[in-house]
């Protein structure tokens, strides 16, 4: 402050400044893209589900398709960000436990649901492995329950978030007679009714006017996750609608 010029810095602390700046960063920087990226796909499905309920001769229609645009914009530079920071490290096929991934997605879920739902995490029996890319998985749990969400009005309701292994996946397809299958798990909801298969769902959701993306969607995100849309019987006049994946046997 006087004018007197601070002491050089040791060419040893330097380096260690240099490294503690550079661990910062690694540290907090996947964290803030990571949760940019979240908010930003739920603004982005948000309005996508906007646009489905407006005519397309509205007004507000040609508003939310620039809002939408907007936002596909920004999460174009959040994933450039991200390819340049990280290296792509959301999009890399990795492997990860299921349930830790699943519950990892909660608070986004719980932004696309009513208010008034409560989002409850119905653990896994069993770890279960899976490799995919997390973006991939996000993005096919997301677009699930935006498909589902017409389901749960805006009462007080529970929303069961499952997460089967292979063995209570198995279970559950021997008691309803469709035959085991094999080495998977799955991840997904349970809901209200009994519907047995993805047009019967869009179908009823749009006699509610309650239809966003439909499930045929879902079924091609599925697909990119070498999995399948599965719809299984549940208790007391209720349906398993999931998303069935891989199992990776890990040797230690």
């Amino acid at each position: 402050m006087n004018g007197a010029a601070h002491p050089p810095v040791p060419a040893d602390g330097a380096l260690a400044l240099r490294r503690s700046s550079q661990e910062i960063n690694a540290e907090l920087t996947p964290g803030l893209i990571h949760d940019v990226n979240n908010v930003l796909t739920g603004i982005f499905f948000h309005l996508d589900a906007s646009r489905e309920l407006v005519d397309r001769g509205h007004p507000l229609a040609e508003m939310l398709a620039e809002m939408q645009a907007g936002v596909e914009r920004l999460r174009d530079l959040v994933d450039r960000a991200t390819r340049i920071h990280l290296n792509a490290a959301e999009r890399e096929v990795s492997y990860h436990d299921l349930e830790s991934l699943a519950a990892s997605q909660a608070d986004l879920l719980r932004i696309l649901f009513p208010k008034t739902a409560r989002l409850e995490i119905l653990p896994c029996s069993e770890t279960v492995y899976i490799k995919c890319a997390e973006h991939t998985f996000r993005t096919a749990l997301l677009a699930l329950a935006v498909s589902v969400r017409g389901f749960f009005g805006a009462v007080k309701m529970r929303i069961p978030l499952v997460v089967w292994g292979s063995l209570e996946l198995r279970g559950h397809f021997d008691q309803a007679g469709f035959g085991g299958l094999s080495d998977h798990a799955a991840v997904g909801f349970q809901l209200p009714g009994t519907m047995s298969g993805a047009g019967e769902v869009d179908e009823y959701l749009e006699r509610r006017g309650a239809s966003d993306i439909s499930m045929a969607k879902v079924e091609l995100l599925a697909g990119e996750l070498q999995g399948a849309l599965l719809f299984i019987p549940g208790p007391e006049l209720t349906t398993f609608c999931l998303i069935s994946l891989p199992v990776e046997h890990l040797t230690p």
